[in-house]
């Protein structure tokens, strides 16, 4: 059940440009933005979620018992984060009626510890960087040591 009553995004969280989004990351994550070959922001104007209530809309879309299997370099990381995001933005279309897009997006990049990893990324009202494993849905804290690909 989704928890947010209708027009009740409007008020929830807060609205930012492109511009701003950019600068917000730049700031938290300098090296994401150091070329614009990584960075694809498509979106214009999207709404900053905080973390609890975004996270509310991962729950929503993204059960676990839905995930299909794991398979290396067929279905992984990559297929995950990109299967992720369709859901949460097909869902957050319906109910935002389309006026802003989520500040939310895919990251694909060499993480501490991993190599190189796929998931998502998303900005809270504060202007805080989350990032949430597409795998789980859950948030993340990885330490992104290079970027290949960035977009909303």
């Amino acid at each position: 059940m989704w928890p947010f009553t209708r027009k009740k995004w409007e008020t929830l969280g807060r609205s930012m440009s492109a511009e701003e989004l950019r600068g917000l990351l730049m700031a938290g994550t300098p090296f994401l933005f150091s070329a614009p070959l990584y960075c694809h922001l498509k979106d214009t104007d999207l709404r900053a979620l905080p973390a609890a209530e975004f996270e509310l809309l991962v729950f929503d879309c993204w059960f676990p018992h839905d995930e299909p299997a794991y398979k290396s370099e067929i279905w992984d990381c990559d297929d995950f984060a990109v299967a992720f995001m369709a859901a949460v933005r097909t869902r957050w279309a319906k109910v935002s009626r389309g006026k802003e897009a989520l500040a939310f997006g895919y990251v694909s990049g060499l993480v501490e510890g991993m190599g190189n990893h796929a998931f998502i990324w998303a900005v809270d009202d504060k202007g805080v960087v989350n990032f949430y494993e597409p795998q789980t849905g859950k948030r993340v804290n990885y330490v992104l040591k290079s970027v290949v690909l960035v977009e909303t």
